[in-house]
């Protein structure tokens, strides 16, 4: 019986062993699995640190882009307000500048000359019949001659049917157009 409580013994031995070994064994997976999940845990505070940051720098963009909008709305809302103050200035100084006009000799004498303008035409009077009046021309050619010979007007205009033309008349008539 010996030989049967050694085979006991080495049994016992072995199953304990084998026991021993499947211990260490799960211990082994169990450690591998909380180094898994340690890694994995750092990991997602790895990502989520990333994350919060993209998220800081997003926002601190989008309030720089909104600062800058502002910044440029402010200024913009300066000019137009500086330039409306210049226009207005400019438009108040012209205002003086025409009633000081309007009550200058310049602006008196002007409004006299549209004035008359308005209520005497320009053009004289003409008659209203059809009929020009006679208009007495002189030859104009040569002094010296109406010295020597009688001057004798040309009558221009309108000619009746039965007048005719004297060898003197005609003569000077020719060396006026020449």
């Amino acid at each position: 019986m010996a030989w049967k409580k050694e085979q006991l013994e080495q049994l016992r031995a072995k199953r304990a062993e084998s026991e021993e070994l499947r211990r260490q064994r799960e211990q082994e997976l169990e450690d591998q699995k909380e180094y898994k999940r340690q890694e994995a845990d750092k990991a997602y505070q790895e990502w989520l640190l990333a994350t919060d940051r993209r998220k800081a720098d997003a926002e601190e963009q989008r309030r720089e882009a909104e600062d800058e909008a502002e910044r440029l709305v402010e200024e913009e809302a300066r000019e137009k307000k500086e330039l409306a103050d210049e226009a207005y200035r400019l438009w108040v100084e012209m205002k003086k500048q025409e009633s000081l006009y309007t009550h200058s000799l310049a602006f008196k004498i002007l409004s006299f000359e549209e004035e008359a303008k308005r209520r005497w035409p320009s053009t004289p009077w003409l008659p209203t019949g059809n009929s020009v009046p006679r208009q007495f021309v002189s030859s104009g050619d040569n002094r010296r001659k109406t010295l020597e010979k009688p001057l004798v007007l040309t009558v221009r205009g309108v000619r009746s049917k039965g007048a005719m033309k004297t060898p003197q008349t005609a003569q000077r008539a020719k060396s006026a157009k020449l």
